[in-house]
C-alpha cells in the first residue's frame, strides 16, 4: 500500500474511532445516569424522560459551543474543545448524593443532572462538530464531505446503547461502571488530542468559494425535521416504560431505532431516499399494520409495543432522510448540526416539561405523531378541486362513524376500520397519515375510548411527575346483581376499587386478599404499607390495628381521601397515618418505629421500583420489623418473574421465603394476584405453607439486586 494511502486510512480510522468512542461514551453515560436516578425519583418513568431531555439540551449546548468556535481557525477550535474536555474531567467519576434534598419533580432531576454531569456532557456533545471540522481541514480524499462520519458517531451510539443493558449492566456494579466510564473519557481526550495533532500538521486546504449561508427559513425547517422524531422518541419511551418497567433494557429499544434512522439517512449510500421509494414503502408498511390492528381485540407486549416502535422508525426515517438530503456545504456544518440539536431539544422540552403541565393524559405523543404526518411534505395531502366531491363524501362518512360510535351502534374498532378503508379508497397520498392516526387511537387512546363508553364515567384525572392517575365509575354485574364500583387507575393498572353500595363500602376488593390473611393469622397490630392506592388495605383493620401508609404521589393521596372512603370508614385503632414521600426513604427515617408487618404495594402499571427490592432495602425493612415480623410483597406483574428475584434475595440473606398465586374464591370483588413473603419467623412461615396455599421456591442462580446492581434480563417472563 502506498504511503499516502496508508496515511489516509490511518487518518480516517483515527477520526472515526474518536467519534465512535465519544458517541458510545455519551450514551453509556446517559443510561448509567438514568439508572442512578431511579432510587431518587421513586422509579418513575418520568425520571428517564427528563434525563433524555437534559442530554438533548446538553447536545444543543455542545453544538452551540462548536458553532461559536467555527468562526475561529480549526486549531483554535480544537484547543478550546480539548480545554472543555479537561474541565469535564473534574466532575468525574460520576456519583449522585443518596440524600439529595428537594421536591421530586422534573426541575429537581434537571438541576441534579446539570450539577453532576453537565460539563462533561456538553464537552462530549461538541465532539461531533469539532472532529468533523478538524477532519475537513485535512487533505484526506473525503475531507470535502465529512458528513459520512455522522454514521460512525451514530454507530458508536448504538454500540453504547446495546452494550449497556446486555453487558455492562449485567456484569458491573454502578461503582465499577462509573470507573470504567472515566477510563473511556480519558481515552476520548487522548484520541481528540491525536486528531488535533493530525489536523495541525496538515496543510490547510485551498480556500473555496464562499457558500451561500442558509436562510432562517431553511434553519427552521432543519429544526422542524429534527423536532418530530425527537418528541416521538420520548413519547414512545414514556408509553412503553409506563406499561412495563423503567429500566435500561426498555430505554434502549426506541432509542436504538431512532438512531438507526440517523445512521441510514446519513450514511454514504443512504438506505432510504427522501422522496419516492421511502414514501411509498412507509405507506405500504403502515397499511399492512393498520389492516391487522382492528382484527385484534387485545394486544400484548411485545405486539402492542411493536406498533409504536414501527411508527417511530418509519416517521424517523422519513424525516431524517429529508434532513440528510438538505445538508449544506461544509462551511455551514456547525450551523446545520446546531439546528438539528435545537429541534431535538425542543422535542425534549415539550415532552418533559411543557406537556405534563398542559395535558392530563399522554396526549402529546399521538398529537405529535399526527402533526408529523401532516407536516412532512411527502405525506401532506393536497386538496385539489377535482377531488372536492370525494373529500366531502369522506367527511360525511367520518361524521356518520362518529355518530354511530357515540350512540353505541358500532364500537371503536369498527369505526377506526371504516375510517381507514375510506381514506385508503379515496386518498392514496394520506395512507401514512391514516396508519399513524389509527395506531395512536387504538393503542394510546384505548383507555380514553373506554372511558367514553356508556357504562363508564370518569370522575377525575390528574397528571404529575409520577404518572397519570384516573378515577372512574363502572357498572358491573355479579350473580345477577348490579353494582357501581369506583376505580383508581395508575397508568394501565388498577390501583384498587370500591363498591359504592353501602353494604360493601368497607369490603376489601381487587388484589388485597392475601394481606388480610396474614394480618389476621398473626394478629398484626402495627402495619406499614408502602403504596396507598385507594387505601383498600385499611379494610383489613381491627380495633387494635394501626396502619401507616407511605405514598410517593401526592395526587394518589388526594384521590384516596376525597374519592374513596376506605381511610375514613374502615375499622382501625385510629385514623391511618399517611406519609407523603418515597416509602423506603421515609421509613428509614423512622428509627424508633417497629411494625409487625410491612406490605410493599408500590407499583404503577407493571412497574415496581427497583430500589424497593434491593438487599439494602430489605435489610432496612427487617430493621423496622418487630421480632418475628413479616415483609409482604405484591409482585403481580405480566412481564417480570419477581418471585425468582425475591427467592434469590431471601436465600442470600438467610430468610424464609414463600410465594402465592392467589385465585380469589368466595369474594366476587377480589382479583387474581401474586404475592411473596419474607421473614425470619420459621414457625409462622411453616403455618402459612401448611394452611394458606403458600409455597416455597429454591433460588435459581439469579444474582440478587443491590443498590449498586440490578438487571431484569434474568427475570423476564419468557
Amino acid at each position: 500500500m502506498p504511503a499516502s494511502a496508508l496515511k489516509h486510512s490511518l487518518t480516517l480510522a483515527l477520526f472515526s474511532l474518536t467519534l465512535f468512542i465519544s458517541a458510545a461514551a455519551m450514551f453509556v453515560l446517559q443510561l448509567m445516569v438514568g439508572k442512578m436516578l431511579l432510587p431518587l425519583t421513586g422509579g418513575t418513568p418520568a425520571g428517564w424522560i427528563v434525563a433524555m431531555a437534559f442530554f438533548q439540551l446538553a447536545l444543543l449546548a455542545g453544538y452551540a459551543l462548536a458553532f461559536w468556535l467555527s468562526r475561529y481557525p480549526p486549531r483554535v477550535h480544537g484547543f478550546v474543545f480539548l480545554a472543555a474536555l479537561a474541565a469535564g474531567a473534574a466532575c468525574l467519576p460520576v456519583a449522585f448524593p443518596h440524600d439529595a434534598q428537594g421536591e421530586i419533580n422534573a426541575l429537581f432531576v434537571f438541576r441534579l443532572l446539570a450539577v453532576t454531569v453537565g460539563i462533561p456532557a456538553i464537552a462530549i456533545s461538541a465532539t461531533s462538530s469539532t472532529i468533523q471540522r478538524l477532519f475537513a481541514s485535512t487533505r484526506h480524499a473525503a475531507a470535502g464531505d465529512p458528513y459520512f462520519l455522522y454514521a460512525a458517531s451514530n454507530a458508536g451510539s448504538m454500540a453504547g446503547l446495546l452494550l449497556y443493558p446486555f453487558a455492562i449492566e449485567t456484569l458491573l456494579t454502578l461503582t465499577w461502571q462509573s470507573r470504567l466510564w472515566f477510563c473511556a473519557y480519558a481515552l476520548l481526550v487522548a484520541l481528540a488530542a491525536g486528531c488535533m495533532f493530525v489536523a495541525g500538521r496538515t496543510k490547510e486546504p485551498a480556500p473555496r468559494a464562499a457558500a451561500k449561508p442558509p436562510t432562517w427559513k431553511k434553519r427552521a425547517e432543519w429544526a422542524m425535521l429534527a423536532f418530530f422524531p425527537s418528541s416521538l422518541l420520548l413519547g414512545v419511551t414514556m408509553h412503553i416504560t409506563t406499561v412495563i418497567i423503567s429500566a435500561p433494557l426498555l430505554w434502549v429499544v426506541p432509542m436504538t431505532l431512532y438512531l438507526l434512522t440517523f445512521v441510514l439517512a446519513f450514511s454514504r449510500i443512504p438506505a432510504v431516499s427522501s422522496d419516492g421509494d421511502s414514501r411509498h414503502g412507509a405507506a405500504a408498511a403502515l397499511i399492512a399494520l393498520v389492516l391487522v390492528i382492528p382484527l385484534v381485540t387485545m394486544l400484548r407486549i411485545p405486539w402492542e409495543a411493536s406498533w409504536h416502535l414501527i411508527a417511530l422508525t418509519l416517521i424517523g426515517l422519513m424525516f431524517h432522510a429529508r434532513l440528510a438530503s438538505q445538508r449544506p456545504e461544509t462551511q455551514h456544518l456547525a450551523d446545520f448540526y446546531l439546528m438539528i440539536a435545537a429541534g431535538g431539544a425542543m422535542g425534549g422540552i415539550l415532552n418533559a416539561f411543557i406537556a405534563p403541565m398542559i395535558f392530563s393524559q399522554n396526549t402529546e405523543y399521538p398529537l405529535v405523531a399526527v402533526l408529523a404526518c401532516l407536516a412532512h411534505p411527502a405525506l401532506r395531502p393536497s386538496v385539489e378541486r377535482k377531488n372536492a366531491v370525494l373529500y366531502a363524501a369522506a367527511v360525511c362518512l367520518g361524521a356518520a362513524c362518529v355518530w354511530m360510535l357515540l350512540n353505541d351502534i358500532i364500537g371503536p374498532r369498527e369505526a377506526i376500520f371504516v375510517g381507514i378503508l375510506t381514506l385508503m379508497a379515496f386518498f392514496p397520498r394520506v395512507l401514512a397519515v391514516a396508519g399513524i392516526i389509527s395506531i395512536c387511537v387504538y393503542t394510546v387512546f384505548r383507555p380514553l375510548i373506554s372511558i367514553s363508553l356508556p357504562n363508564l364515567q370518569q370522575v377525575v384525572a390528574a397528571r404529575s411527575f409520577f404518572g397519570i392517575v384516573r378515577v372512574y365509575e363502572e357498572n358491573i354485574h355479579i350473580e345477577n346483581a348490579a353494582y357501581t364500583v369506583r376505580v383508581m387507575e395508575h397508568g394501565t393498572t388498577t390501583h384498587g376499587f370500591q363498591v359504592l353500595a353501602p353494604a360493601f363500602e368497607t369490603t376489601p376488593t381487587s388484589y388485597y386478599g392475601p394481606p388480610g390473611e396474614i394480618l389476621k393469622a398473626f394478629n398484626a397490630r402495627k402495619v406499614a404499607v408502602i403504596g396507598l392506592g385507594t387505601g383498600t388495605v385499611a379494610c383489613h383493620g381491627a380495633p387494635d390495628r394501626q396502619f401507616t401508609f407511605f405514598e410517593l404521589n401526592p395526587e394518589v393521596i388526594g384521590m384516596a381521601r376525597l374519592e374513596f372512603s376506605y381511610l375514613k370508614k374502615c375499622p382501625a385503632a385510629g385514623a391511618p397515618r399517611v406519609i407523603q414521600g418515597d416509602g423506603r426513604l421515609e421509613m428509614a427515617k423512622m428509627t424508633s418505629d417497629k411494625f409487625d408487618v410491612i406490605i410493599l404495594d408500590a407499583f404503577s402499571s407493571d412497574t415496581i421500583p427497583a430500589h424497593l427490592l434491593t438487599r439494602e432495602a430489605i435489610e432496612m425493612y427487617l430493621d423496622r420489623l418487630e421480632e418475628g415480623g413479616f415483609i409482604v410483597f405484591n409482585i403481580t406483574n405480566r412481564y417480570l418473574r419477581l418471585e425468582r428475584l425475591l427467592a434469590a434475595a431471601a436465600a442470600d440473606m438467610s430468610l424464609h421465603f414463600l410465594w402465592k398465586q392467589d385465585v380469589p374464591a368466595g369474594n366476587p370483588f377480589y382479583m387474581a394476584s401474586t404475592w411473596a413473603l419474607m421473614s425470619r419467623n420459621e414457625t409462622g412461615m411453616a403455618t402459612l405453607q401448611r394452611t394458606g396455599g403458600w409455597k416455597s421456591m429454591e433460588p435459581q442462580g439469579i444474582r440478587p439486586w443491590t443498590d449498586n446492581y440490578s438487571s431484569i434480563l434474568d427475570i423476564l417472563n419468557r
